[in-house]
């Protein structure tokens, strides 16, 4: 599917990470619901520095920004980066301090058409006559390809929260995995994505971010069972329990605490 039919069929919401948000994180992405987030992060060069309250600082040769929605089989990446992209332009439209290039405004028009097919009662057939639908569609398509190459997806992949017990020093664990589909991210990529979000995180103590390759399909299903196991493909997977061994000598008992990592 190109990626306005897959914007189309997702009913994601996207929300870029910042200082703000970043809270939203552990209460919607609980590795102990299931529930589990998709995300990107994008070379944002389009915004003109002198539009420098945005929440990611200054924008001198572009920053680094993440956005994320709520894990399923059915959203695409792509969905998230059209959402992306609208956010940064209509952020630009908004601010007094700067003026949305008219390039980029057949973009902008567009995508809120689609939203409003889908948001509309009868959802996108709603916008089917005289195929306006296929129209809104060919048009994102080719706004995407003809004006943002230059903003690239520079990471992908997936993530999970794990929330611990409030004595522990850290107590949300944000893990990032490379589980992306057609983006394909080695875990140096991941890695780059993990900067992005600690400086969101900033110094919230509480908040530890690290990166790992996706899990494997049989561990899925030794964890979860093989149906279940279809819908947490972008979970990150916790560490067992450890595993405890008595060792006995003469004068004391000591106990030998071993570690394995799924």
């Amino acid at each position: 599917m190109r990626p306005a039919t897959e914007f189309l069929l997702s009913s994601a919401l996207t929300f870029e990470v910042t200082p703000n948000s970043v809270h939203f994180l552990p209460h919607a992405f609980n590795y102990a619901h299931g529930t589990w987030f998709k995300f990107i992060v994008i070379h944002d060069t389009i915004t003109p520095t002198q539009c420098s309250a945005t929440s990611s600082g200054s924008n001198a040769g572009g920053i680094h920004r993440m956005f994320v929605c709520n894990g399923s089989s059915l959203t695409r990446h792509s969905v998230i980066y059209i959402d992306a992209l609208a956010h940064i332009l209509t952020e630009i439209e908004t601010n007094a301090r700067c003026k949305l290039d008219a390039k980029y405004e057949p973009f902008l028009k567009t995508y809120r058409e689609l939203v409003a097919c889908k948001e509309s009662k009868r959802g996108p057939a709603d916008c089917n006559a005289n195929r306006r639908l296929q129209r809104l569609k060919d048009s994102l398509n080719s706004e995407i390809g003809r004006h943002f190459e230059c903003m690239k997806v520079v990471s992908a992949g997936s993530g999970t929260v794990f929330i611990h017990n409030e004595r522990q020093r850290d107590k949300y664990v944000v893990c990032l995995n490379t589980k992306s589909g057609h983006y394909r991210p080695t875990l140096r990529d991941i890695e780059f994505a993990k900067g992005v979000l600690m400086q969101a995180v900033g110094g919230l103590e509480q908040y530890k971010v690290i990166a790992q390759r996706k899990p494997s399909k049989k561990s899925l299903q030794r964890i979860f069972g093989e149906q279940i196991a279809k819908t947490k493909l972008g979970l990150c997977i916790e560490k067992l329990k450890p595993k405890t061994t008595t060792t006995t000598n003469t004068k004391t008992k000591t106990k030998t605490r071993k570690h394995k990592i799924v």
